[in-house]
């Protein structure tokens, strides 16, 4: 399993005022040519968090796969891909969010 991850912080949710230091993960599972975003640090169930995998064929033009409530994606296939783990979450009625950094699987 290989991870690309980014680290925010720390960041204002309606529940903690601006403590909490969120983790955003890329997980790519070799075997199976899948990857998911999970949040491994700073989740808040209150803050309406939603993640996300994208993925791109030329690493300009993304496309979201399916966006969940929570701290685990869906999977998308990866293969031949450039794969993001994405996330944004709700703060004073508007959304902020982030992307890693893209990895590229090539087998």
């Amino acid at each position: 399993m290989y991870a690309t991850v980014r680290t925010v912080g720390p960041v204002y949710t309606p529940t903690d005022g601006g403590g909490t230091t969120i983790k955003l993960e890329l997980k790519n599972e070799r075997v199976s040519d899948w990857s998911h975003a999970l949040i491994t640090q700073g989740y808040v169930s209150g803050a309406s968090m939603r993640v996300w995998v994208e993925r791109s064929s030329n690493n300009s033009t993304w496309s979201a796969c399916s966006k969940t409530t929570g701290y685990r994606s869906l999977e998308a296939n990866n293969i031949k891909y450039y794969m993001r783990a994405c996330m944004d979450y709700l703060y004073n009625s508007t959304r902020f969010g982030f992307c890693t950094s893209s990895y590229y699987d090539n087998d």
